[in-house]
């Protein structure tokens, strides 16, 4: 192509290389090297070469338009021609990194014909400080990763004219991202998609609140509007969007005063990658009155207390006006927030999530955790001052020593590299290796196996912590799971075919509209096409391969459609018509002994010492030395953290007489059956 990049042959049209500033540089021969030294161009060789200018892409003219057989997918240029797109397919998805259109079109079978993709429009692409220094701009379609970084670079000192106090609340913001999903998320995520989401447990919503950041919308039909963040939210995953309208910008304020504090608080089963229990931003600004702090303005908002984010409103109320810190030896100054708190979000005991009494106690103990660092940071504040102009403020609040480390918050701690432990206890007992001969001798159980060498008298594996065969692919990532195998030629996907119903008789099966759903698909096989048993199970062989009368769960498999393609295999599955008569269902255990249902083959027991005698001790005048403990628990279903996602490639080998399986199993015997 003309004017492409002449890969250092000095053809670029100007008798030089165009990666040398017009000097040729050769590293094929001393000479050369020698006499590139000599006109002052260093070689690195351990350096990138240079990308040739003419591949790099540009930003695009014209809009982009992608026409496929299911969606339509539109990249307009600038804010005008995506707001007529909006108006013209109100139905359709505006689409940044995928993360959640994908899950809903992948795993909820949703469908978006018309897709706009807002990333060139630069409105939406907008990342800076507004003229008056006062806010942070920040575009629908930047991304998570972006607005953390540029974060970071005015914590650097991007922005000379802005004190430091003005980044309190900016910086509360990327400590928050920093815990926010993964770093592969962040850099897709965009801010204004995770904000329509509306998500009742969202990690940034809150703090947008608490900060009171306003939001910028524009639509065709009704022009432009600005709305307190807080205001956005009207319910579970709904929001005050109208028809057409898009999120332009975020403005998210600086903190305007030297006593204005700002932390962001996150409790979750574990820190990286998961989904928050609760999550709370709380903003306060102390005013000096007389010779004590009294608070001018609070701000809480909370994340996992709702079905959507919460704005605590009334124990903001109940906190403003109050004396930070409480008057001399008043130990109770939060009691009204608390009260407050309580009052704005009442979970019932059946609130979806469980956990009701712990996640009600939460948002208390980030307020106290709050106000014992804001109490810390004000001392600091006030020490950081000329004496003069300290000694004429209040003091600070005294702080009791031992609640002084309730300030410390994961959140905004440094983050540790990401790392990983197991502990184990190496009890005694087990059996020896044995000689040649396999003869083994049981160990004493207060033999240190430690101690026994190796041996034909020490301890077998079994009970010793052997490291996993696979354990060193596995961190360093090097495993090979069955979605890294490549595809044999002619492979063929298959997508399962799942039940709506959580009990119901089947009526009629119409595989006819997933035959024709795609080009493609070879097959779809049920019960019908089992040349052997249909029946599986684990002890007792009680379920069905494919359900053939009845389903007995929401999930249970009915037919497999096979395809050339997984997109084809899935939409036929999607477009096979099962129609049901339902029936009644037992959906817990409560319900299941209600209706006296059974496993009359469950006598399996696990059985350790004389429990009838244990118990008629307990019945004696001292109890027989026993506490007994009676009550009921609920525990929910545990899903386990997978290595890889489900999946299973099959091989014939040998003509076809052979299968050769590969499968995300614990159990490969089961899989083989």
């Amino acid at each position: 192509a003309s004017g492409s990049c002449c890969g250092g042959s000095g053809g670029g049209g100007g008798g030089g290389c165009c990666g040398g500033g017009g000097k040729e540089v050769h590293s094929t021969t001393e000479d050369k090297l020698e006499e590139a030294a000599a006109e002052g161009l260093v070689l690195n060789e351990t350096a990138e070469p240079i990308f040739p200018p003419e591949l790099q892409l540009m930003e695009p003219t014209r809009a982009v338009w992608i026409t496929g057989p299911a969606t339509q997918w539109i990249q307009p240029t600038s804010l005008a021609d995506m707001l007529e797109l909006r108006d013209k397919y109100p139905a359709s998805r505006l689409v940044v990194g995928n993360t959640e259109v994908g899950i809903e079109t992948k795993f909820k079978n949703l469908r978006y014909p018309v897709q706009i993709s807002p990333r060139v429009v630069p409105e939406l692409c907008a990342l800076r400080v507004d003229d008056a220094a006062e806010n942070i701009i920040v575009g629908g379609a930047v991304t998570l990763s972006a607005l953390e970084h540029f974060i970071a670079e005015l914590e650097g000192g991007a922005n000379p004219a802005l004190p430091p106090y003005a980044l309190r609340g900016a910086t509360a913001v990327r400590h928050m991202l920093r815990w926010f999903a993964s770093n592969q998320i962040r850099n897709a995520a965009s801010v204004a998609g995770n904000i329509a989401t509306a998500s009742p447990i969202s990690d940034l919503n809150p703090m947008l609140c608490c900060l009171d950041a306003t939001l910028e919308l524009a639509s065709a039909a009704s022009g432009s509007r600005s709305l307190p963040i807080r205001d956005f939210f009207l319910g579970y995953r709904r929001v005050d969007l109208n028809p057409g309208e898009v999120i332009v910008t975020v403005r998210i304020p600086f903190t305007k005063s030297p006593y204005e504090f700002v932390h962001p608080y996150k409790q979750a089963r574990r820190r990286e990658d998961d989904i928050s229990i609760v999550t709370g931003g709380i903003r306060v600004l102390l005013a000096p009155v007389d010779d004590m702090w009294k608070v001018e303005a609070a701000d809480m908002a909370f994340g996992g207390m709702g079905p959507t984010t919460i704005t605590a409103r009334t124990a903001m109320a109940n906190l403003t006006g109050a004396t930070w810190g409480g008057e001399a030896g008043d130990s109770q100054w939060l009691t009204g927030a608390f009260a407050g708190l309580s009052a704005d979000m009442p979970l019932p005991p059946d609130v979806p999530g469980g956990q009701c009494e712990y996640r009600r106690a939460l948002p208390m103990s980030f307020l106290f955790k709050f106000s014992v660092a804001t109490s810390q940071a004000l001392t600091a504040t006030l020490a950081a001052l000329p004496t003069a102009e300290a000694s004429a403020l209040p003091p600070p609040p005294l702080l009791v020593p031992a609640e002084a480390s309730a300030s410390q918050n994961f959140v905004t701690a440094p983050k540790p590299a990401t790392r990983g432990e197991q502990k184990y206890t190496l009890g005694g007992g087990g059996l020896t290796k044995g000689d040649a001969s396999g003869s083994r001798a049981p160990l004493e159980p207060d033999v240190d196996p430690a101690a026994q060498g190796e041996g034909p008298e020490s301890r077998a594996p079994v009970g010793e912590p052997v490291v996993h065969l696979s354990a060193g692919k596995q961190v360093a990532g090097s495993a090979v799971y069955v979605d890294d195998i490549p595809e044999p030629p002619g492979m063929l996907h298959a997508a399962l075919v799942l039940s709506s119903q959580p009990h119901a008789r089947i009526l009629s099966v119409d595989t006819a509209p997933g035959l024709a759903a795609a080009p493609g698909v070879v097959a779809i096989l049920s019960a019908e096409h089992v040349s052997g048993s249909n029946h599986i199970g684990a002890v007792v062989k009680d379920e069905e391969v494919f359900a053939t009368n009845e389903v007995h769960c929401v999930g249970q498999v009915i037919c497999v459609a096979v395809a050339e393609t997984l997109a084809a295999a899935q939409e036929a599955a999607r477009k096979v018509v099962v129609e049901y008569e339902p029936l009644p269902a037992v959906c817990s255990i409560l319900e299941a002994e209600e209706a006296g249902s059974f496993y009359e083959i469950c006598d399996h027991e696990i059985v350790s010492g004389d429990i009838e005698a244990t118990l008629a001790g307990a019945d004696a005048a001292d109890g027989g030395g026993l506490v007994q403990v009676e009550g009921e628990m609920r525990i929910g279903g545990q899903e386990h953290f997978y290595l890889e996602p489900n999946a299973t490639l099959a091989v014939p080998e040998d003509g076809g007489d052979e299968l050769v399986i590969y499968s995300s199993t614990q159990n490969p015997v089961k899989t083989q059956k």
